[in-house]
């Protein structure tokens, strides 16, 4: 395996030093009496720049999220310069304002206490900066301590993958935790910064090892790790013009798809980490129960609404099969009551796609052949489509699970 590298760190950096330079001539400009100049914007500019993107790639809401118990992923020094920051930002607006500059100014005149206010945003700044910038330059030995650890595991479950070669790479810019993919003859996978230091699904090792479980399923030709039958079913829909490569129909269907195939990804990871005594049930028991959806979609267009609802519907599906299949208990029935909720707010149809999307996922089995898998997908985007393109009548009468699964 090679060493674990950091995606963007350059463009991160940047960030980091526009966010804290912008924040030190801001209020320095102030002080200059230059705010009135065109340049005098320029400071509060590349703040905005920095601050946005590190708004962009997740590093503000990785270190700040409230929700994150984990004090490696919320840096005390990060949360104090936040508040510094933040104040001092607020301060200056405030002093900013035509009313409150002359009246500050001609009953303060030459006052040191608004010069001291000044030097709050960019200390705020300073902290966040290089909490930021500390936390960051850990994280490539912590993925690379996870990664080999789950290697380990994987080996031991009898599911050893090839290591040569074998990429593993932060990428902030990933919209999930973590995605494996071929790349020139081995595997890449990536991991997004803000899944080092989380409890999702029990913390980086076992989000590594559903990785890896992906990476074998390839290695041993499982037809649901084959890209090739994945692009075939998306250059069929690229020839319906109300399925383009580029609409969200066409992109909703091949995710929907690919989450169906995560069901036996997901029983081999268990597998794993089962073999290996971990804990896995509590914490994925908790996190299955968050992707539970219980309120229908909203979109202004009815068409969009009913697709993204069918999105859901699918997705609670998978959700619900996967803790029956591992035998994951729904403490509290709290993922079958909040589907219960969603299904009650949506047509009777809903329910008829339901039972037929969780009958599918459950009876989903490993090593079918090509043949056989392709025919479960075309009968599971079959159902999907007529309930999001609301055809009445198909489901209820017509639709079963594929022979092959039975």
């Amino acid at each position: 395996m090679y060493p674990v590298t950091f995606k963007g760190w350059l463009r991160l950096r940047i960030a980091l030093a526009a966010f804290l330079a912008g924040s030190i001539s801001h209020p320095t400009v102030h002080v200059l009496g230059l705010s009135s100049e065109w340049y005098g914007q320029v400071p509060f500019l590349i703040l905005s720049g920095g601050f946005v993107y590190l708004i962009i790639v997740g590093e503000w809401e990785r270190v700040l999220y409230k929700k994150r118990k984990d004090p490696e992923t919320r840096p005390r020094i990060v949360r104090v310069g936040a508040t510094l920051f933040l104040a001092g930002l607020v301060i200056s607006f405030i002093f900013d304002l035509p009313l409150v500059e002359d009246i500050v100014g001609q009953s303060f005149p030459h006052n040191p206490l608004l010069g001291t206010f000044r030097l709050i945003m960019p200390i705020g700044a300073a902290a966040i900066a290089f909490g930021i910038f500390e936390n960051c330059k850990r994280l490539p030995a912590r993925v690379e301590q996870s990664a080999r650890k789950a290697m380990g595991m994987m080996k031991e479950a009898g599911c050893e993958i090839r290591d040569d070669p074998l990429w593993v790479a932060l990428d902030p810019r990933l919209q999930s935790a973590a995605t494996a993919y071929p790349a020139e003859g081995g595997s890449v996978i990536l991991v997004k910064p803000q899944y080092v230091d989380t409890k999702w699904f029990g913390g980086l090792d076992n989000i590594l090892v559903h990785e890896m479980a992906h990476i074998y399923r390839r290695e041993t030709n499982q037809p649901s790790e084959n890209l090739e039958i994945i692009k075939d079913f998306e250059a069929k829909y690229k020839t319906d013009k109300s399925y383009s490569r580029r609409s969200y129909q066409s992109k909703t269907l091949i995710r929907s798809m690919l989450n169906l195939s995560e069901v036996l990804t997901d029983d081999l990871a268990r597998f794993v980490l089962e073999k290996a005594k971990v804990a896995w049930v509590e914490p994925t028991r908790e996190s299955i129960q968050t992707l539970v959806r219980s309120k229908p979609a909203w979109a202004l267009r009815t068409r969009r609404k009913r697709w993204k609802n069918a999105m859901i519907i699918a997705m609670n599906s998978v959700c619900i099969a996967e803790m029956e299949r591992n035998k994951i208990p729904d403490t509290g029935d709290k993922a079958k009551k909040a589907n219960q909720e969603l299904l009650s707010a949506l047509p009777e149809e809903a329910t008829r796609s339901y039972d037929y999307f969780h009958q599918l996922a459950l009876s989903l089995k490993e090593n079918v052949s090509e043949v056989e898998f392709k025919t479960v997908m075309e009968s599971y985007l079959a159902a999907f489509i007529e309930f999001a393109e609301g055809r009445p009548g198909g489901l209820n009468k017509s639709a079963s699970i594929p022979a092959t699964l039975v």
